[in-house]
């Protein structure tokens, strides 16, 4: 199956949306998406704070994401690692709906994403980030993980506790 992701490119504002996108695609075989095998930290350590890979986990056909890493400024933004959780551990019930209809809809499509997110924080009426969600496949075709990586539009500041969603981030 061929991708052509130009016309998603171009969607692209952020800087750092632009290199990871970039660099997903690089590393992507002929006709195939990447895996977790062609990802190396090294390649992109500018980015490595911003970037999570989202373990996509089936059972008995039920969806399931476990966050196998999250960088150290996504940790700090939201004031909390949910390394090692799985998405209803870390996730309000109203939260954790739309991210798995979210994911399952990137399986669908084997499309890259870009959402713009507006969440409640102390001190402020919101804070906004921007997620690229990049599609992962060991095999080229099954996608079995996600890389994602994290625009945030607050001035670096760190976001209380987990930023008054209860347990979503």
């Amino acid at each position: 199956m061929t991708h052509n992701f130009d016309d998603f490119a171009i969607t692209l504002g952020d800087d750092r949306h632009k290199r990871a996108f970039a660099y997903w695609r690089s590393k992507a075989p002929e006709g195939r998406l990447p895996g977790r095998q062609h990802i190396d930290p090294v390649d992109v350590p500018d980015l490595l704070p911003w970037l999570t890979l989202i373990d996509v986990v089936w059972e008995q056909e039920r969806l399931r994401l476990r966050c196998r890493l999250a960088g150290t400024g996504v940790t700090a933004r939201f004031g909390r690692d949910i390394t090692g959780l799985y998405a209803e551990e870390a996730y309000s019930e109203a939260y954790l709906a739309q991210a798995l209809d979210t994911y399952g809809a990137i399986i669908e499509s084997r499309r890259p994403h870009l959402s713009r997110h507006r969440i409640p924080i102390e001190g402020r009426e919101y804070a906004e980030y921007d997620r690229l969600i990049l599609p992962l496949a060991e095999d080229g075709d099954t996608i079995d993980m996600f890389l994602s990586c994290f625009a945030f539009d607050d001035g670096g500041r760190k976001w209380p506790g987990n930023a008054g969603l209860g347990n979503a981030i």
